[in-house]
């Protein structure tokens, strides 16, 4: 069997190994076990014979099998194969974790790996089938971006068949469509009701700018000041009524209309942007940036994270500021009835949230019930939030020169003030 090649770096405390022969036992175990957990048939005669002898049913065809193993124990708590169907297709087998280890990102490493080495191999489609019982599973599928097929599986346990395009992203840019998409169809229309009275809330906007010592630019001096995530609009007005020229960035085009709508005799201009991707391309010297709205934890990856706090270094000259404000999910998790969050209701709408905590992130998971003239009707979907630690990011802003202040809390969010 081909020997893994640039895959990435395991979770502290986990290394990702070929499987071989002698693990068959030990992968069978685990997955066995999972599946009847769920209560599936294990099909050792069938779609579970490739189990018998891994290195010849994966090695002689050009597969990939992978194995996930506690450094500390040598236990092996989770599997990952790929199986190639033709020259551009290929599939995705035996994704099992053990009960005890589910929850700490681990699921979605190994997606995220298999995926990669699919592209690396030059595959263009990637395909899988599972069972509507594994419902943990087909969500991390679909928030990476796979999409159901009508095709008939070929194991008689599983229902669904889903296939991704490899070669349109990565699994950070499907993990930026989940969002995008979730913002287009279910919250960028109702963000404005969301939020409640806009011009109360631009009034708070403009009285923190203050306190945070960013007050009414200088008379005859140019100050453009980037707004990152910038939603529907409120610090991009608050900013402009205070004299600064504004770049309000996002990538929901129904949140941008609406702000351009707002903002029609004021110094705001919008671009529909990837926010990493936006300030790599960005000409120009501006006095602030700031990413407001719990927006740093949307991002995909603490990576993207990082590269987001070392462009502004570049861009901000002497006395520049870059203003993060951010929901903290880095404590204990809430539980039981805890998780549940009433975001905002009236007569005719109900808008609630349902906080799902994993390792690394929290998925988000919206309920919006709406009364229509026959009854009421419930739309949901879910996205992923990165759980940021205020140190850490106060500690990545400094690693990238700025000096910190933190802000304290208010309504939810904590304010971290860099500058230059």
């Amino acid at each position: 069997m081909k020997p893994p090649s640039d895959i990435q770096k395991p979770p502290e405390g986990f290394r990702l190994r070929s499987a071989t022969r002698a693990d068959g036992p030990e992968v069978q175990k685990l997955i066995f076990g999972v599946l009847r957990e769920f209560g599936l048939c294990p099909e050792p005669a069938a779609t579970d014979a490739d189990l018998l002898d891994i290195e010849v049913a994966y090695g002689s065809r050009g597969g990939w099998f992978m194995v996930l193993e506690e450094e500390s124990t040598g236990t092996l708590v989770g599997s990952v194969a790929l199986l190639p169907r033709s020259a551009s297709e290929v599939e995705l087998r035996k994704m099992y974790l053990s009960p005890a280890h589910r929850g700490r990102g681990l699921g979605r490493f190994l997606l995220s790996t298999a995926c990669d080495e699919a592209r690396r191999r030059g595959f263009h489609r990637m395909v899988l089938e599972t069972a509507a019982a594994l419902e943990r599973a087909v969500r991390l599928y679909e928030s990476a971006g796979f999409t159901r097929s009508d095709a008939k599986p070929h194991a008689c346990r599983c229902e669904i068949v889903m296939s991704l395009d490899l070669q349109n992203a990565s699994m950070e840019d499907l993990g930026r469509r989940s969002m995008e998409t979730h913002y287009e169809r279910l919250l960028g229309p109702i963000y404005g009701w969301m939020v409640g009275d806009f011009e109360a809330a631009v009034e708070r906007a403009t009285q923190a700018f203050r306190e945070l010592g960013i007050g009414t630019a200088r008379t005859g001096g140019a100050s453009e000041v980037l707004d990152l995530g910038c939603g529907h609009g409120v610090h991009s007005v608050a900013l402009a009524r205070l004299g600064h020229a504004v770049t309000a960035v996002d990538l929901s085009d129904t949140l941008l209309q609406e702000l351009a709508e707002r903002s029609q005799v004021l110094a705001v201009r919008t671009a529909r942007a990837d926010l990493v991707g936006f300030l790599e391309s960005f000409d120009g010297n501006p006095t602030g940036i700031v990413c407001l709205g719990d927006t740093l934890t949307h991002l995909p990856s603490v990576g993207a994270v990082r590269r987001l706090l070392d462009l502004p270094a570049a861009l901000l000259g002497p006395g520049g500021f870059l203003v993060l404000g951010f929901r903290d999910y880095s404590g204990t998790p809430p539980v039981g009835d805890a998780r549940f969050i009433p975001v905002r209701s009236d007569a005719d709408r109900i808008h609630t949230c349902f906080l799902e905590y994993l390792e690394t992130t929290v998925r988000v998971h919206d309920l919006v019930h709406t009364r229509k003239a026959d009854g009421w009707t419930l739309q949901v979907g879910s996205y992923s939030k990165l759980r940021l630690a205020p140190a850490d990011v106060s500690d990545w802003m400094r690693a990238a020169g700025f000096s910190v202040e933190d802000a304290g809390i208010a309504r939810g969010m904590r304010t971290l003030v860099g500058r230059r």
